[in-house]
């Protein structure tokens, strides 16, 4: 999601404000039911997701514009069913919930400095509005970890923990996949 304005008054900046994913374009997902972690692969959904959790924290006129289609999606390990936007992880959730705090610091301190730039229509203001502080929070880049496993039902991939032997649920369409007898016997060699 790319925002346009600065931060306090600051002028004309774009800001972008993302996921981060793994060197394969893959973003991390949280099951709202198990809380087992999984990727999947970075896409335009996402931009949208992140954008209407950032602005349905901030009230204004226009919520509706930053209203995404949902769909129900599937955990990979034990098949929960939730819609799109519930598939944040934890760390993920918090950074995007204080960036619409600190955005909303920035309309309130606009709306207040509007007056102060206006001074000769209203030369009595009865407030002085103070610059909020940009706070320093950032997501940890994503690690190049967990183990791609092709989804042939819906010609899609995601990564699951290296650990699981247990059949994959597809992320889209909740159909289930064994996991290839190989792939579970190699890491089976490799523990003992």
């Amino acid at each position: 999601m790319r925002m346009r304005g600065g931060f306090g008054a600051g002028g004309p900046k774009n800001e972008l404000v993302e996921l981060p994913s793994d060197p394969s374009g893959f973003v991390r997902r949280e099951c709202p039911g198990c809380h087992r972690t999984f990727k999947v692969r970075a896409s335009r959904l996402d931009q949208g997701l992140v954008l209407q959790r950032v602005v349905g924290k901030v009230s204004h006129e226009n919520a509706h514009e930053a209203l995404c289609a949902l769909e129900q999606r599937c955990c990979p390990y034990c098949g929960a069913g939730a819609l799109d936007d519930a598939w944040f992880t934890a760390e993920q959730r918090a950074w995007l919930d204080k960036r619409a705090e600190t955005l909303l610091l920035e309309v309130r301190y606009e709306q207040l400095a509007h007056v102060e730039r206006t001074l000769a229509d209203n030369p009595s203001p009865t407030f002085l509005p103070v610059r909020p502080e940009m706070p320093d929070c950032t997501l940890r880049p994503e690690r190049n970890d967990m183990r791609l496993v092709p989804l042939l039902c819906c010609g899609e991939e995601l990564k699951v923990s290296e650990s699981w032997l247990g059949p994959v649920r597809c992320f889209f369409c909740g159909r289930e996949h064994e996991l290839g007898a190989t792939v579970i016997r190699q890491r089976l060699e490799r523990e003992l």
